[in-house]
């Protein structure tokens, strides 16, 4: 009963697009963007279970907020991460939307004895204590964290009127379609870190749209566009050939079941995948990861 109103106030929730201001704060180079729509994704099933999880082992976490005024699990409302650049030139910037106190925020930083400086009026603290490292700042009511560079160039942006770039429209789209979504400009030339070793022959992609919109069910949806048809129907079969190893892979049931549900299609250069995941999927796998750090942790 408990998911299941929270399921009718998840559906209640409309899927606003992306807060604009969060894309001019954002590099228009930047090769990908992710963003959560915290709001949605916490009022969903999957989001109150997390938030369970979260608050049966907050720990500090509520010595924080209590110090800081700040809950992520109550305050947080959108997040936006934007890469640019690849391997040692690599950066990126997070902005979040939410319900700060900016002073209270900003003196606890300095009792913690994070560097501070000034850079055009907004006042940047260096979160390593580290002079030169990464930094954090409030810009027009938002957190915004990367490095110095980023942030500074940001805070540029925002007198300058800076446009959202190529990936802004597309963005924009992806944010009233999923909760949770990802776009990309150039596929074969992201950070290591965001492809995540994958097999799938990124050199022959233009762009990627893809997200997760959480209801009853987790559904997925990934929109590829290749650099040929040729390259197009060379993703899809090696999708096609992955979801195979997996659902024959026993020692991996639970992955099984999530492939079964995978669809993948192509209309001339653009390769379309989906996937449904249930509730009671996702909270297996969910309890199964808990179960791991667990272990790990007793260990």
């Amino acid at each position: 009963m408990k998911y299941l109103v929270i399921s009718l106030i998840s559906l209640a929730v409309p899927a606003f697009p992306l807060d604009p201001a969060m894309l001019n704060i954002v590099s228009p180079d930047a090769t990908a963007l992710v963003g959560i729509d915290v709001v949605r994704v916490r009022a969903s099933p999957f989001g109150q279970l997390l938030m369970d999880q979260v608050t049966q082992r907050a720990g500090n976490l509520d010595k924080i907020a209590s110090a800081t005024g700040f809950d992520p699990r109550r305050d947080l409302q959108e997040v936006l991460i934007a890469a640019s650049g690849t391997g040692a030139t690599s950066q990126g910037l997070i902005v979040a939307r939410g319900t700060f106190d900016q002073q209270r925020l900003i003196n606890m930083a300095a009792t913690a004895g994070f560097t501070s400086s000034t850079y055009k009026g907004t006042t940047l603290f260096t979160m390593d204590n580290n002079a030169t490292g990464d930094v954090a700042a409030f810009l027009l009511g938002y957190f915004v964290g990367g490095t110095r560079e980023e942030v500074r160039a940001a805070i540029d942006r925002t007198s300058s009127r800076a446009n959202s770039g190529l990936l802004g429209g597309r963005a924009l789209l992806a944010s009233t379609k999923y909760d949770a979504w990802l776009v990309t400009s150039a596929p074969a030339d992201l950070p290591q870190g965001l492809t995540g070793g994958s097999q799938i022959p990124l050199h022959g992609l233009n762009s990627v749209l893809g997200g997760a919109q959480f209801g009853n069910q987790v559904d997925i949806g990934v929109e590829a566009e290749a650099r040929s048809v040729q390259d197009a129907t060379s993703i899809a079969d090696v999708l096609r050939f992955a979801a195979a190893l997996g659902q024959s892979n026993k020692s991996v049931a639970l992955l099984g079941n999530f492939l079964n549900s995978l669809t993948v299609t192509t209309s001339g250069t653009v390769v379309k995948a989906a996937l449904k995941v249930s509730q009671a999927d996702l909270e297996r796998l969910l309890n199964q990861g808990t179960g791991r750090a667990r272990h790990v942790a007793s260990r």
